[in-house]
């Protein structure tokens, strides 16, 4: 069964690389992993805010991440013609590529999927960096990008879909 690994920001784009994913592997059971990472920022007084609260504050913060994954996956499960796959959820309070290592390694995953905007490098320059950054770092399973600009995404085939491996 192959592993794949969905990073997910609550966007519409990663809406729609989830649904490409789930269509593309539509044929074959598979195990979706969704991954959100949050690093928690410490700096100033938020130091002494974060004391003064506890461990309270980050509880809540991991609950309300967590209610906006099963919101966002939730949709895609509900379909039946999704049910031959699993959806896992992941949540993580790291920085995205270290998160990103880290769920390769402990869930053994095959493929990773990631969005990029396209067309408007102004609109989603620190998107296009991000996945630049990916592409680059991970070495460890093949990393899959999806353009996801407007018409090229209605018509988009496995031309347009490039693996960095």
């Amino acid at each position: 069964m192959k592993k794949i690994l969905l990073p997910t920001d609550f966007s519409k784009a990663s809406d729609q690389v989830i649904a490409f994913a789930l269509e593309a592997f539509n044929d074959e059971p598979c195990v979706f992993y969704f991954m959100h990472a949050y690093p928690y920022e410490v700096y100033g007084l938020d130091a002494l805010c974060l004391l003064q609260q506890g461990e309270e504050i980050f509880k809540e913060a991991d609950m309300k991440v967590f209610v906006k994954m099963v919101d966002q996956v939730s949709h895609f499960a509900k379909q039946e013609k999704y049910s031959k796959h699993f959806l896992k959820l992941i949540c993580k309070d790291v920085e995205l590529i270290k998160g990103i290592r880290e769920v390769i390694k402990e869930f053994d995953i095959d493929i990773l999927l990631i969005g990029t905007e396209g067309e408007n490098p102004k609109t989603h320059q620190y998107k296009e960096k991000t996945v630049n950054k990916i592409v680059e770092e991970i070495k460890s399973c093949p990393v899959m990008t999806i353009p996801l600009s407007g018409e090229a995404w209605a018509s988009m085939g496995l031309e347009d879909i490039k693996l960095a491996c």
